[in-house]
């Protein structure tokens, strides 16, 4: 369930993921089994390492961290695009290359067309 505003961070990536066919969530909470938890705006579990992708906006250093030893990609973003209009290709381009990591899973048709043919 998106708790975000209409045109926050995570909201956006709700929007293309649903708007692409793929899984998406916002927020996101990784807990860590030595008990810290760590809030991400989006979690992508299709994406860019064995356990998912996820995404913030404002770094944090042991969220990086715990994020990468529990097997999961990580990514920090402007999220400062309120003026801006919604571009799908930019949410593919970042897809594209961060890469699919959902084994057993066929990519989406977008994901395998070249760059060219893409949305």
């Amino acid at each position: 369930m998106d708790k975000s505003p209409p045109n926050s961070f995570g909201s956006q990536w709700l929007r293309a993921a649903s708007e692409l066919g793929i899984a998406c969530q916002s927020p996101y909470t990784l807990v860590v089994a030595s008990g810290p938890r760590f809030t991400f705006e989006v979690f992508l579990p299709q994406f860019g390492a064995p356990r998912g992708m996820l995404l913030g906006t404002v770094f944090d250093k042991a969220a990086a961290q715990a994020a990468s030893l529990e097997g999961f990609g990580f990514s920090y973003l402007d999220a400062d695009h309120s003026g801006e209009p919604f571009e799908l290709s930019g949410f593919v381009e970042c897809l594209r290359d961060w890469g699919w990591a959902a084994k057993g899973d066929a990519p989406p048709t977008w994901y395998r067309l070249r760059r060219r043919d893409a949305v």
